[in-house]
């Protein structure tokens, strides 16, 4: 069920999924990024259309969940022995990798739940 809370009302918790609404004097829209990855987002203007209700073509890039920030070392390192799959390299860089997914998934169930502090990482 999604609930609509405005910044002040309410606590922000790991596993929401929030949309970012960028209020000025002069303009206000959400945030929205069809890339995942891509450091650049852009706003979606509202002018037109209702803040409580807008009519984005496609929600899901303007939803962002708040996670627990992931592990990655391991998953690079795979990338890299990949080179010689049947090398020991690969099966160690192959074997971080699945603890470094496990310890991901933990870590995401731990946090899962819990309030969202000032000088918490997120991802």
């Amino acid at each position: 069920m999604a609930v609509l809370a405005e910044a002040g009302h309410g606590s922000l918790h790991f596993g929401d999924t929030v949309l970012f609404l960028i209020k000025t004097k002069d303009y206000q829209g959400y945030v929205y990024s069809e890339l995942s990855s891509s450091p650049f987002l852009t706003v979606y203007n509202l002018k037109e259309h209702n803040e409580k209700n807008p009519d984005f073509p496609n929600i899901a890039f303007a939803s962002f969940k708040i996670m627990a920030p992931n592990k990655y070392k391991a998953k690079q390192q795979l990338k890299q022995a990949q080179l010689d799959p049947e090398s020991q390299e690969h099966l160690n860089a192959l074997h971080a990798f699945e603890m470094e997914e496990a310890e991901n998934k933990l870590e995401q169930k731990r946090h899962f739940g819990s309030r969202v502090l000032y000088g918490d990482s997120i991802q």
